[in-house]
């Protein structure tokens, strides 16, 4: 029910988004649990449900993408104008195995924690407390 509440519905009805208010307005919810448990098939369901776009940025699917020094910084650019894109809303981003991404490790990395950087770097400059 809190599901419902608290994501299908802001998301999917744009009147009940406004009737909301800012101060009721979901920006992210986090789902954990065991694996196995649903995870991803939630996640999959609310932007089914929605009609949303399911962007599924998890580092097993990052996993040999986007290489190079350049790499990261244009994934991120690409997902972020994918998801402000009125034309494209509603849209679910959905990130998986989160710790492999805000692991602090080696200085040089190929893995996905590449991707924390430039994911901080563009949350601070270009996304608004509206978005």
């Amino acid at each position: 029910q809190n599901l419902t509440e608290y994501a299908i519905l802001p998301l999917g009805e744009p009147y009940i988004k406004q009737k909301l208010g800012a101060d009721m307005n979901v920006k992210s919810i986090l789902l954990y649990g065991p694996s196995g448990s649903g995870k991803t098939m939630l996640a999959q369901a609310i932007a089914h449900h929605t009609g949303a776009m399911f962007l599924n940025i998890s580092p097993s699917n990052l996993e040999k993408k986007f290489e190079g020094k350049t790499g990261p910084p244009k994934f991120v650019h690409m997902l972020m104008t994918v998801a402000r894109n009125a034309n494209m809303a509603p849209v679910v981003i959905y990130m998986d195995e989160v710790e492999r991404v805000f692991v602090k490790g080696k200085k040089k990395s190929t893995g996905p924690e590449r991707f924390l950087k430039d994911l901080l770097d563009y949350k601070k400059r270009y996304l608004q407390p509206t978005d």
